[in-house]
Order: structure tokens, then sequence, then C-alpha cells
């Protein structure tokens, strides 16, 4: 369908964010950590983000996603279905333009699988975080904290959509 009101040669610049939501599980159903979510600290920010990035062009979302989460992390996910998608706006600090940040399910993993993680050599990562969603809103910046709260919602319920090229399925292994 063309619109009228874009110009076919002047289409909105928007980035594609493609973060994973994973979360812990323990052992033991009593252990308070459980349900945490795996946050990154960035040397760029000043708060926790959930790990992930910017697809490249013509890169699909979900192998953006696994890409970004084992440059960050040293986690190999497949990515295969997306939790929420949030717009933000452009950024005139940064001069980021405006977003679409697709959240994704990374699933959950083990606590041995947390420890084994490393943070890569020259990385722009500077510690990993597990947040509990209990916690959120008070380590969080707001935005982040809804973002994360509705994609756990989506997991729980199973309302995600699957992550499709040409309206097809995918498997996306980083």
């Amino acid at each position: 369908m063309v619109h009228s009101d874009i110009p076919q040669d002047s289409h909105p610049e928007r980035r594609a964010g493609c973060v994973v939501l994973v979360t812990l599980e323990t052992d033991d159903p009593d252990d308070r950590r459980n349900g945490s979510v795996l946050l990154v600290v960035p040397s760029y920010k000043t708060h926790p983000i959930l790990p992930g990035g910017a697809a490249h062009k013509g890169e699909l979302i979900g192998h953006a996603a696994a890409r970004e989460l084992l440059e960050e992390t040293g986690l190999v996910r497949a990515i295969t279905r997306g939790l929420v998608v949030d717009q933000t706006p452009a950024n005139d600090q940064s001069g980021a333009p405006e977003g679409i940040n697709f959240v994704c399910d990374g699933g959950t993993i083990s606590t041995s699988d947390a420890m084994a993680m490393a943070i890569p050599v020259q990385s722009e990562i500077t510690a990993f975080a597990w947040v509990h969603p209990d916690r959120l809103h008070q380590e969080l910046p707001a935005y982040q904290a809804r973002r994360i709260e509705a994609a756990l919602t989506a997991r729980e319920l199973n309302m995600g959509y699957s992550l499709l090229f040409e309206g097809e399925t995918y498997g996306a292994a980083a």
C-alpha cells in the first residue's frame, strides 16, 4: 500500500533494537534468585539493560538478538520468538534515531550456565547484573522496568509472537 504522505525517496530512519530476555532458574524452587532477569552493564550507560543491540542492515531480528547475546554474554541461544515490541523516541543528545525494540525470548538458564558467562575481552560490557522482577522499579529507569515486566508477562501468558521472514519461521543460531 502506497502512503501519499510519505515520499517514496524519504522513508523515516529507525533503529531496530534486538534485545533478549533471559531469566535464571535454580535447582532450588525456594531460591529467591529464581526468575531474576539477566542484565548487562554497558560502559556507555548509567544503568543495566537487557543484553542486545541494533540489527545490521539486512540482518534478521532473531539473528541479531542471538549475535548480540553471544557477543555480550557468551551465551548461545536460538532466538525464534518475540515477546513485546517497544517503540522509543529519537534521542537528540546522542543523535540516535527513533527505535523499534524487539524484546526476544532467550528462555531460562541454570545457575551453572550463569556462572560460566564471561565478559568478552575488549567489550563495551563492564558487568552482568541479575535483578529479580520485584526489584525492577528500584534498579532501573521506569521505561526499562515496564519493558521487562511486559516481556515477562507475555512469556508467562504465552502471548509472544513468531519471528518470521517473508512469512516463514526461521531458526536463529548465533
